[in-house]
């Protein structure tokens, strides 16, 4: 659980330097910079975990590109919404892709939802709702 909570403090904090970052650089130029850490940060970690990549399974390596190359998409267009829009709205709003993760988990993977996880489900999309509503209403 330890490592979850890391992940969410880090990537909240990102978006906070991006939301900054792009309010002074084109989203394009902000990604560019964003992917210069990327390649520095991976390096880091590949040699503090003392590992490599690993080539063994191909298929695993396409899935792992498809990833990556879906996730610096759409971190191209988060950032041009944050060029436009409150972080405090853009952040809950986009933390509607894991909504995205779980109908493509129920759909093509087989995995269910339990009542619980639905009723939350159905509650992210009210917050998106209401946060994307115009102020005052």
């Amino acid at each position: 659980m330890i490592p979850l909570l890391v992940a969410v403090l880090l990537w909240g904090v990102s978006n906070f330097f991006f939301k900054i970052a792009v309010g002074r650089l084109p989203a394009i130029a902000v990604l560019g910079w964003e992917m210069i850490a990327v390649v520095g940060t991976v390096s880091a970690v590949l040699y503090w975990e003392r590992t490599g990549l690993d080539f063994s399974d191909r298929a695993g390596m396409i899935w792992a590109l498809l990833g990556g190359s879906t996730v610096v998409l759409g971190g191209y267009f988060f950032l041009k919404a944050l060029g436009s829009t409150k972080l405090a709205i853009a952040m809950p709003f986009s933390a509607l892709n894991v909504l995205v993760s779980a109908l493509l988990g129920i759909l093509i993977l087989g995995e269910r939802l339990s009542l619980v996880h639905t009723i939350g489900a159905l509650g992210m999309v009210i917050s998106a709702i209401l946060l994307s509503l115009p102020e005052g209403k």
